[in-house]
């Protein structure tokens, strides 16, 4: 499906839910965003309208981003050009070439980015501030990530919430939050908030995904009713590393949890929205070995994580799947976890054979890069994990040094960003051990 245009048509509160709603051509496509907790009338009396209506017009803007996938010639903005202001549509067109570039490799439209059409001058505003108070809002997707995220929020003793959202890529709302709940209970959390994002649009595969800079918004009105400042995330080291590199131009299908979008999303909140907030990755100084370890003696938790963006929890059959199992199977004891050796199946071994650099590039998914993969590899075969498959990706590898790698993907990066009692535990091993020896790593 292409469009010509797309059209941001009008944008409405009700007391718990955002309405937004785009003309795709002369189709009309609406999307909602649900919450349990959240009662935008009170917001409204509180911080006042003018707020409201910013937060939710530029959150519609950013909900547009992934209809670029349709290739339209123009978007047009209509009444939100109001709040198309410079900074924001600096961020805007940013996360478009970043999120965008993985669609602009697939379909050969280097450069390619719809003309944008505004009407009249936008408002400035000055940004609040929420004050003090209000424990850490920790999303959670429910994969191994949110669990490692969780685990040093506790060993920290930070206070914190957990957000959930279900979202209408990946299926059955109330599915998606029962898995995420159960992962919730096991891993003793007890301060919970829902969001379910919806829409009528049902031709998915067309779209671009942009949902990791647009969680930020989705967010930002929890920030408001519960006085929560800062917002963690759970986004790895390795998430910087590009696909490829197409035209000169870093493809990378995780650009959305990078260190550059988690700065400028960081920076756009506390210098335009809510000026003593933040939005950091507390995982961002890790490697997935050194996140996995700190997930050892929690395996019952992790058992009960799901990650596969096909079929929820595990359809076995993607790179996502083969990716988790060799991270889960490298470093923990989760015998059982998965209904099969995903490692053995010959239908995967062209996953394998791609996250492992034989093949191609590194699949479009949230994997890290060949030698995280090699290092992961290398840890199943010792258990005996892949049979057959697994001896014929060993003998197109060149040799694979174990110790090297160990050390290389165990070390903790930079903690500048971190929260003081998150970066106190990563950074608190004894002088003379190894970076790998962090107290946080080897539980």
């Amino acid at each position: 499906m292409a469009v010509r245009s797309v059209a941001l048509l009008r944008w409405s509160r009700t007391r718990n839910a955002i309405s937004m709603v785009y003309a795709l051509d002369a189709r009309v496509v609406t999307r909602v965003c649900r919450y349990d907790d959240v009662d935008f009338l009170e917001l409204e009396a509180r911080y006042g309208a003018a707020l409201l209506e910013r937060i939710t017009a530029q959150l519609a803007m950013m909900e547009a981003i992934p209809f670029f996938g349709l290739a339209p010639e123009v978007v047009e903005l209509r009444e939100a050009s109001a709040y198309f202001t410079p900074r924001f549509a600096a961020l805007w067109r940013r996360v478009w070439e970043g999120v965008g570039g993985q669609w602009r490799y697939e379909h050969d439209r280097a450069g390619y980015a719809p003309r944008v059409i505004v009407s009249g001058s936008p408002r400035e505003a000055t940004p609040i501030h929420i004050g003090d108070g209000g424990d850490a809002l920790a999303f959670c997707g429910g994969g191994k990530d949110s669990l490692a995220a969780i685990t040093l929020l506790q060993r920290a003793r930070m206070p914190f919430a957990t957000f959930a959202y279900s979202h209408a890529d990946y299926g059955d709302p109330a599915m998606q939050h029962a898995l995420i709940d159960s992962l919730l209970d096991a891993a003793h959390v007890a301060r919970r908030h829902r969001m379910r994002a919806e829409d009528d649009f049902d031709e998915r595969a067309a779209l671009v995904c942009a949902e990791t800079p647009i969680s930020l918004f989705y967010a930002l009105p929890l920030m408001l009713q519960h006085g929560h400042r800062t917002l963690i995330l759970g986004n790895e080291r390795s998430a910087d590393a590009p696909n490829l590199v197409w035209n000169g131009e870093p493809v990378n299908h995780q650009w959305g949890k990078s260190t550059e979008a988690e700065v400028l999303l960081d920076a756009y909140l506390r210098d335009e929205l809510i000026a003593d907030g933040a939005y950091v990755s507390i995982l961002k100084p890790l490697y997935d070995a050194a996140i996995v370890r700190i997930l050892r003696g929690a395996e019952e938790a992790v058992r009960k994580t799901h990650s596969c963006n096909v079929a929820k929890p595990w359809c076995l059959r993607c790179a996502k799947c083969a990716y988790v199992f060799l991270q889960l199977n490298a470093f923990l004891d989760v015998d059982g976890m998965f209904a099969r050796d995903i490692l053995a199946m010959p239908e995967n071994e062209r996953w394998f054979r791609e996250l492992l650099g034989i093949d191609a590039h590194k699949p479009f998914e949230c994997v890290g890069d060949a030698d995280e993969a090699r290092l992961a590899f290398a840890l199943c075969r010792r258990k005996g994990l892949g049979g057959e498959v697994a001896q014929r990706l060993a003998d197109a590898l060149p040799p694979i040094d174990v110790d090297a790698l160990l050390a290389r993907y165990l070390d903790v990066g930079d903690t500048s960003r971190l929260p003081a009692a998150v970066r106190a535990l990563l950074t608190a091993a004894d002088a003379s051990e190894p970076r790998a020896s962090h107290p946080a790593l080897r539980r």
